[in-house]
């Protein structure tokens, strides 16, 4: 582990490090002292659909009834009306969905009613 964390994430002048969002920039930081640039993870939506719309239309193109359609996350700052604009969705177009995200956790545990979490 100790070499292993000597050489990963690479630090080298000729290297430029890149993260999805401001808190992984903060763990690379901290790891390695070294300067990041955010290359945020978003879409455009204006130009193209939202990746959960997407998701439901390819499930439903797969037509395997056993292959569900999982979200492992809240709402968010989407809000509950999206949500519910998902689950309609799902349903209207024979979508098997999987809200799983009381079962995710930042480490493995065992939520107050005995459950298994588990991190992504």
């Amino acid at each position: 582990m100790d070499y292993l964390r000597s050489v990963f994430p690479l630090v080298l002048p000729n290297i430029q490090h890149v993260v999805i969002n401001s808190i992984a920039g903060s763990e690379f930081a901290t790891r390695t002292g070294k300067s990041w640039t955010l290359i945020p993870n978003i879409m455009d939506f204006k130009i193209l659909p939202q990746g959960i719309e997407t998701s439901i239309e390819l499930v439903s193109r797969l037509n395997r009834p056993k292959s569900p359609l999982i979200i492992p996350h809240e709402a968010g700052d989407e809000g509950f009306s999206y949500r519910q604009r998902v689950e309609e969705r799902t349903r209207f177009m024979g979508v098997d969905l999987r809200l799983i995200s009381d079962r995710i956790a930042k480490d493995r545990s065992v939520d107050k009613e005995g459950k298994k979490r588990y991190p992504l």
